[in-house]
Parts: C-alpha cells; sequence; structure tokens
C-alpha cells in the first residue's frame, strides 16, 4: 500500500476513534452527573479564579523542561489566599499539596499557615478530595483504558491527564509512544494548555487533530479533550497523540504494522457464546 493510500486509511480511521472517545465523555459525564445528583450534598460550584489563571502565584514551574514544585512560590500562595477569599484556587493548592506529600517540605510556620488556610476554606478532611478525585477519574479511566486497548500496537497513545496536579498528571495510559508512564508529570507543553484553559471564561473547545514533534524528531497527530467537574471547573485531559512518522515512508513497514494492528481482533469464547445465543434467539 502506497503512503498516500496509507495517510487516506488512517485519515478516515481517526475521526471514528474521537467519536469514540466523545461519546464515552457524554456517557461519563451524565454518569458523573446522576451521581451528582442523587448525593446529600450537591456539588455546587466554587467561586473564584482557578489558581492555574495565577501564574505569579502557581507553584508548579519548568525548568530545563522538567517540572518542578517552587516552595517559595507555593508559600506565598497560601499567605495571598489566607489574605483573599478564593475558595477554587485554595481548592486547587491544597490538591497539589496533598497530592505530592507536600507538607514534608514544608518548615512549621509554613505548615501552620497550609492548615490556617485548610480550616478557612472548611477542608477539615483533606482526604475527601482525594476520594472525589478517584470517584470522578475511575470512569474516565476505564474509557481511556477500554479504546486504548481496543487499538492495541497501533502507534494510538490515549492518555489521561489530572490537569490539577501537573507533576504527577498521568493516572493512564495506553500504547506509549513517547516513553511516558503511569504518574509522569505532564509536558510543557501540557501545562501552557492548562493555563490556556484556566484564563477562559466559559468551557474551553477540544483541540483537535494539531501537529506535535516529539523530542526524537518524530510526528504526531494529536487531540486533546478537556474534562470538566461541576464544582473544581477542569480536572483533566483526555489526550490522543498518533505516531504518524512513518506513513511516507514507500512500503513502510512500521505503517502496515499499524493497519494489521488495528483490523486486529482478539477472540473471546464469552463473546462467541452471546453472539451465536443471538443468532438462535434471533
Amino acid at each position: 500500500m502506497q503512503p498516500f493510500a496509507l495517510r487516506t486509511v488512517i485519515s478516515a480511521i481517526i475521526p471514528a476513534i474521537l467519536v469514540v472517545i466523545l461519546l464515552a465523555l457524554l456517557i461519563a459525564q451524565q454518569f458523573q452527573g446522576n451521581r451528582i445528583s442523587h448525593a446529600h450534598d450537591p456539588l455546587v460550584p466554587l467561586s473564584g479564579t482557578p489558581l492555574s489563571a495565577l501564574p505569579d502565584l502557581y507553584p508548579v514551574k519548568s525548568t530545563n523542561g522538567v517540572l518542578n514544585l517552587d516552595i517559595d512560590k507555593l508559600n506565598q500562595a497560601v499567605m495571598h489566599l489566607l489574605s483573599q477569599n478564593n475558595p477554587k484556587a485554595a481548592a486547587d493548592l491544597i490538591y497539589i499539596v496533598q497530592a505530592n506529600n507536600t507538607l514534608l517540605m514544608l518548615d512549621h510556620d509554613n505548615k501552620v499557615s497550609f492548615f490556617e488556610l485548610v480550616e478557612k476554606y472548611h477542608y477539615e478532611d483533606i482526604l475527601e478530595i482525594r476520594k472525589h478525585k478517584d470517584a470522578v477519574f475511575s470512569v474516565y479511566t476505564d474509557i481511556v483504558n477500554g479504546i486504548g486497548r481496543t487499538f492495541a500496537g497501533t502507534g494510538v497513545e490515549i492518555v489521561l491527564h489530572d490537569t490539577r496536579n501537573p507533576l504527577a498528571s498521568i493516572i493512564a495510559i495506553q500504547n506509549p509512544i513517547s516513553g511516558r508512564r503511569l504518574g509522569d508529570s505532564t509536558t510543557n507543553f501540557g501545562l501552557e494548555l492548562i493555563h490556556e484553559y484556566a484564563v477562559g471564561k466559559s468551557r474551553g473547545v477540544s483541540f483537535i487533530s494539531y501537529g506535535l514533534t516529539l523530542a526524537d524528531g518524530r510526528d504526531v497527530k494529536s487531540s486533546t479533550i478537556p474534562i470538566y467537574d461541576p464544582r473544581f471547573g477542569l480536572i483533566g485531559f483526555i489526550c490522543m497523540n498518533i505516531d504518524v512518522s512513518k506513513l511516507d515512508e514507500p512500503q513502510s513497514q512500521a505503517a502496515l504494522s499499524f493497519l494489521e494492528n488495528f483490523a486486529a481482533v482478539n477472540e473471546n469464547t464469552k463473546i462467541n457464546e452471546l453472539i451465536d445465543h443471538s443468532k438462535r434467539n434471533g
């Protein structure tokens, strides 16, 4: 198959994958909404500005392409939020601290200030933040893992990011093409996307089919779909990255392998039994 034909086939496949992801997201959001509507304490949207929209206070920074936590800026953010009323930014800061065991890095006075912040914004049980995160992301994790495994071996990477903790943002990944693993941080570009969505006055749109180049020079076709929570706003991304670097090579084995793996199916005895049963009863 010639490169042009391969590109044509794959260009037709990609929208189908995106449709599957978007439909799955709609189902997940409906599920989340039903869960919240039946809760004893509905999750009312927090007022204020996301912490990532406040660059002078945001404690995650990039140094030579590596994300790290700026403790000085974190302490400044704590003091600022003690003097101001910004529940959303405070929730984001508390989330970063508890998700990265940051209390171990603080001296006594700054620990006291942090717990004053927790008390001010009524986060007596910080573990509730983590429980809420786990409940929300469990649905999206299943979606990412299920869709990713469907396209195993194709060079279609699907990643679930926790955008409120860029330092360890990857909480699900299938078919990695860039060497990333669970628990890895987001990239500099991912951090820029978080800031971009944070400054918007409404829900941001998805970025579909844009080009990126990996550190090793490979071309990637990418899409980013934001995930929003009724209480905290932007909480995550589902990203799809497709390695298209080999598609221009004549008779590329990598390209042919892409299509072979895309068409591959797994034998499943239980599914076969259900199909046979449906035919008999049809």
